[in-house]
């Protein structure tokens, strides 16, 4: 277990930096935004096409990874919905948002991070399968169902289907995969730009989300807070156990391993960006966000000590 925290505990603790620079004043408003712009659009790119673009294709391109980690989330997208509506009588907006929250998780930061740093660049490929899902499809679903409830209309389908097409995530994958099957090598001064802004991917990224979180106090209701929390540490990671070790996939320890290891990360900022957008429980979605964070401290080392150690 120490061995896990050891190779953990820095990740969080980079996050903690940017939450105490945030309350402390270093770091003022709107600075989060800027750090944002500069791992999405800069760093992050950089080391997913430098990581993606050095594996194999055959490797990176992780088909029955892809198939699996849509089953289990549209099946627990699909479950949350249906009991919030049914059992708990939500609206059709609140049960949508509620069920993104479950079920799509800080992989494009945490994932590319914590996940790679614990299992290697071998994790590269199925990361970027499931980043490729949750943006192009998790997240335009969950929009095209709160079109569909009513909250807003007017292009906000087609606006989202876009911007999740050029997202910065997708565009550097697609790079990247269009450079493994190519079998190409960067020029020397192209691969040493990409792994130096790419080193930058990590640090940046976590303290981002470190000052992100300041701005997102826990104002959530208790008992759907805990709900919400409960799920996504939780229930998602023994779900992806369950079905990505039976007999329907093909699936090796390493890749059920990544899988349980993407699930069980906490709520990402994506979904409150949907939740505010459409006016949707935002500042219970915002609570979810800063308490899983908080508790995957704890939970994710758990799931990593379980599953990483004989």
């Amino acid at each position: 277990m120490l061995e896990i925290v050891s190779v953990t505990l820095p990740y969080f603790a980079l996050i903690l930096c940017g939450y105490v620079a945030r309350g402390t004043g270093v770091m003022v408003e709107g600075s989060a935004k800027a750090l944002n712009g500069f791992v999405l659009y800069f760093a992050l790119p950089a080391m997913m096409i430098r990581a993606i673009g050095a594996i194999p294709f055959q490797d990176v391109l992780n088909v029955e990874f892809a198939i699996a980690w849509a089953v289990i989330s549209i099946a627990l997208f699909a479950g949350v919905i249906a009991v919030s509506m049914l059992l708990f009588r939500e609206g059709g907006a609140a049960a949508t948002v509620r069920a993104a929250a479950s079920s799509h998780g800080n992989i494009g930061y945490l994932g590319l991070t914590l996940v790679i740093g614990l299992m290697g660049e071998v994790a590269a490929g199925p990361v970027a399968m499931a980043i490729v899902f949750d943006m192009m499809i998790l997240i335009p679903v969950s929009i095209a169902l709160l079109e569909f409830f009513g909250k807003e209309t007017g292009g906000g389908l087609a606006q989202t289907l876009r911007a999740a097409v050029l997202n910065p995530f997708v565009v550097s994958i697609v790079a990247g995969l269009g450079l493994s099957l190519s079998g190409a090598t960067l020029p020397g001064p192209a691969d040493d730009f990409l792994r130096i802004l790419g080193m930058a991917a990590v640090p940046a990224a976590l303290f981002a989300i470190g000052v992100t979180l300041y701005a997102q106090p826990m104002r959530a209701a208790a008992g759907e807070l805990t709900a919400i929390c409960l799920v996504k540490l939780l229930l998602h990671p023994l779900v992806v156990i369950m079905v990505a070790t039976s007999e329907i996939f093909d699936l090796s320890r390493e890749e059920v391993a990544i899988a349980v290891l993407l699930s069980a990360l906490p709520v990402a900022n994506n979904v409150f960006l949907v939740a505010t957008r459409y006016d949707v429980r935002p500042n219970r979605i915002s609570g979810a966000i800063l308490f899983s964070t908080s508790l995957a401290l704890i939970t994710f080392n758990l799931w990593a000590w379980l599953l990483l150690t004989e």
